[in-house]
């Protein structure tokens, strides 16, 4: 995921100060693992692998449960039934302190929202969602990202854009998600025998190593799956090409596309174009004057040590 944007204001916030030393670590650990949209998986056993990795021995799914019932009720984040029927959050203000750079979230857009008093500290996985909101909407297939913005209103509250219709219940036949809807969400169509899709053939076209194209792919898709933008990629990789040339760089020096598009996220820097550095002329490139002075220095040394050879 991309890094996220913590602002020196939480050291006064109200609503932080609610919350135990316990409880505000597991909400910035939270933050990481959302996707570019603030949602994220519900469930506490995949909370607890995804926040806490190196600690599930001390750790519990009923800390998470705890955890997670705190945050709901000081209202930083929101639970929601998604359209196939499982139970997501979503950070509330997440559109006025992060970046949103992915076409579509990874995770469905909500049904229907639970509120706080609708969870049981004590319940399980399997029944954490309101017995009062089992309609045939439920069972309506709504396209992820109809708009591109989670909360396009700011001043609106976060739960006044479920839509109508849904509020209400209103029964609609379920519709099944287009076949070329794969990877995440994003839109890819495959073509030939290798299975490789059309972007990502276009992302190899332009790449400037071709090397482990297997490899490329599968970091290609995993990215895809985190709701990065094929399209972001491609444009990235183009900056990457233009980098590449215009520093002269020997094929050995030019990262795999496997680990540009690995996850440390390498092709991050790229999005916007190549570095600054570059933009700015060749100039800024050319080797430091300390460098030149100690190669001088060392020659001088060399031919000393000739003389007494």
């Amino acid at each position: 995921m991309p890094n996220r944007i913590l602002k020196e204001s939480i050291t006064t916030s109200d609503t932080i100060n609610e919350l135990t030393p316990e409880e505000e670590v597991f909400f910035y650990r939270l933050l990481v693992v959302c996707d570019d949209y603030g949602r994220m998986d519900a469930r506490p056993s995949i909370l607890r692998a995804k926040c806490y990795p190196l600690k599930l021995d001390s750790v519990s799914e009923d800390d998470i449960k705890s955890w997670l019932n705190k945050l709901v009720k000081v209202g930083l984040i929101k639970l929601y039934i998604g359209s196939d029927n499982k139970q997501y959050l979503q950070v509330v203000t997440w559109d006025k302190h992060q970046q949103v750079r992915a076409k579509r979230s990874k995770y469905p857009e909500p049904v229907e929202y639970i509120e706080e008093n609708d969870r049981s500290n004590n319940a399980d996985d399997s029944n954490m969602v309101s017995n009062d909101i089992n309609c045939n909407q439920m069972n309506a297939y709504v396209p992820e990202n109809p708009n591109p913005n989670p909360n396009p209103n700011p001043n609106t509250n976060i739960n006044t854009y479920v839509a109508t219709d849904v509020a209400q219940c209103v029964s609609v036949p379920a519709e099944k998600p287009s076949d070329s809807m794969e990877d995440g969400g994003a839109q890819s169509k495959k073509t030939g025998k290798d299975g490789y899709t059309q972007e990502f053939d276009e992302f190899w076209e332009y790449y400037p190593r071709k090397i482990e194209k297997k490899r490329a792919f599968r970091a290609w898709k995993a990215r895809l799956r985190e709701g990065v933008d094929p399209e972001i990629l491609i444009q990235a990789c183009k900056n990457y090409a233009a980098y590449c040339t215009k520093q002269g760089l020997e094929q050995r020096y030019i990262k795999h596309a496997s680990t540009f598009l690995g996850p440390d996220k390498p092709f991050e820097e790229y999005i916007n174009g190549p570095p600054e550095t570059v933009q700015q002329g060749s100039s800024l490139l050319k080797e430091p004057k300390s460098w030149g002075l100690l190669r001088n220095l060392y020659d001088k040394y060399r031919q000393e040590e000739e003389k007494w050879v």
